[in-house]
């Protein structure tokens, strides 16, 4: 497998991340609608080593969280982020990049604003396995 430079890797995710509006939630990605525009949402990374955290949050009202389908979809949304990350990736370094989820496939939150609304946040930790430390 080959291994990339450190600084190569976290500029190109750094990159994704900070047009990720544009990149993701383009239709001819596919991403699945699950808050109209009038929404909040986001998505940031951490990198400490070769894990990174990827986490994703929207604001929402408390009524979407019983809709089962809207929940049931939320780790497609992180698949579908993950996936848009390797691809844009590719396209700006011409090399691939490998993750491997660790430990629970998703961990998930929400945290209450009120007795209305809330923010939903999910977290998927990846090894980036193939990068120079």
């Amino acid at each position: 497998m080959e291994r990339h430079n450190t600084e190569e890797v976290l500029q190109a995710i750094q990159h994704f991340f900070r047009d990720y509006p544009h990149k993701v939630n383009s239709k001819e990605e596919g991403m699945p609608v699950l808050i109209d525009q009038t929404k909040i949402e986001g998505v940031h990374a951490r990198v400490l080593g070769n894990v990174m955290d990827v986490t994703y949050s929207y604001y929402c009202h408390l009524e979407d969280l019983k809709d089962n389908d809207k929940v049931k979809q939320l780790p497609l949304v992180m698949d579908k982020i993950l996936s848009a990350l390797k691809k844009d990736f590719k396209s700006r370094t011409g090399r691939s990049l490998s993750l491997k989820p660790l430990g629970d496939p998703l961990t998930g939150d929400v945290q209450y604003l009120n007795n209305q609304r809330g923010i939903v946040k999910i977290v998927q930790t990846c090894e980036i396995k193939n990068m120079k430390l």
